[in-house]
This record gives C-alpha cells, structure tokens and sequence, in this order.
C-alpha cells in the first residue's frame, strides 16, 4: 500500500510474511509498483508528473515514461537474465504492444534484441556474436523464426587499434567463419601509414 500524503510504502513480504514500512515518494506522486528487477517480485517505484520525472526503480534507473497524452513506455530489467525488456504503447494507452527484449552479455555487450511487431509475442530477432576480444564482430540481419530470403549476417573487422579495417555481408542464417571469403559484395578498407582509407567493392579484390 502506498500512502501519497506521507510518500510511504508498507508492504507484506513474500518470503517470510514480515512487513516493512520505507519512505520513497512525494504527496504529487502516482505509485506504480512493477517487476523492475525482473526477479518475479513487485518492486516499489512512483511518477511524478508535476515535473515529467520518470518513474526509476531503486537502483535510480528509469521504470516509466509517461508523455502528455498519457501514452506509456515501461522499462523492465531482468538482471539475472542480463536482460532489459521495454513495452510501449502502439493503439491504446496501456496496450504496451510495441516490445523489446534486448540481452546482453557478461561484458554488457549486446548479443540479441527481440520486438514484436503488433502483437504481445516476440517475433522479431537480431543476433550479435563476437570474436578476438571483440575485433571482429557479426550481426545478423533482423529474422523471423523461419528461413528467409533475407536470412544474412555482416562482419566487421577491426585492428589493433579499434578501427574498422573491413566489412563483409553473407547471405544465409548461419554465422560466417572469421576467414570466410564467400560473400557476394564487400568493402574492405586498408589503412596506410597515412590512416588514409582504401575500399575495394568486390570480394577478393588485392590492394
């Protein structure tokens, strides 16, 4: 329960049926307990719209979004998951039609978003993969969970430095190697002592 004149919350909790009383809010705000964390439990959270603030869980990272018209996007994070999940409104307000599940890995790196379209499910994928310590990295063409004509990846080199010293594109649904050579068109770019770029639009083409 939360009690807007005081800006505190008492809660009854789950694991052991004790209760707790804790001060987070303002008498203007608008209590909106979510899953914020992702671990299947109800976490405190309030908007306050007198200054367009979001709502943030309680690590202080934004919950909630509400624009003039009422229209909504909800941030959800699924820590253990290494995953944050948005929900945004597409025909209604509260619809939450518009979905993205973006994961990560254990460096934070993102390794696959997933959307809807305009349904609650998830039908939309990207795949992102990494290799040698992140020089060279493949992401996937947007998918469905069917073969596609568009089925691709495109793989990005870098050097030593962080610079992009080639991209290449491959059709089909499986990830190329790091020495595949049989895509259909690529740009490779070679830098000389100058750090000027080179580009060559054919594949296999010698500097």
């Amino acid at each position: 329960m939360y009690r807007p004149s005081t800006g505190y919350w008492y809660v009854i909790n789950s694991s052991n049926g004790g209760f707790t009383i804790q001060q987070f809010g303002s008498p203007d705000d608008q209590p909106v307990p979510a899953d914020y964390d992702g671990d299947g439990k109800a976490d405190i959270g309030v908007y306050r719209p007198s200054t367009s603030t979001p709502v943030k869980d309680p690590f202080g990272r934004p919950g909630l979004v509400t624009d003039p018209l009422g229209r909504t996007i909800l941030t959800l994070y699924h820590d253990d998951a290494r995953q944050i999940e948005t929900k945004a409104d597409l025909k209604t307000v509260d619809d939450g039609l518009l979905k993205t599940m973006t994961s990560h890995d254990e460096l934070g790196r993102v390794v696959k978003v997933e959307s809807s379209e305009d349904t609650s499910a998830y039908t939309l994928i990207s795949d992102t993969a990494y290799e040698q310590m992140g020089r060279v990295t493949y992401t996937g063409n947007p998918h469905r969970s069917g073969p596609a004509s568009t089925d691709g990846w495109t793989r990005a080199k870098k050097d030593e430095l962080g610079r992009i010293v080639e991209v290449a594109t491959f059709d089909g649904a499986t990830k190329p190697s790091d020495t595949a050579m049989n895509w259909p068109r690529a740009n490779k770019l070679q830098r000389g002592a100058d750090y000027g770029n080179r580009s060559s639009e054919q594949a296999g083409e010698s500097f």
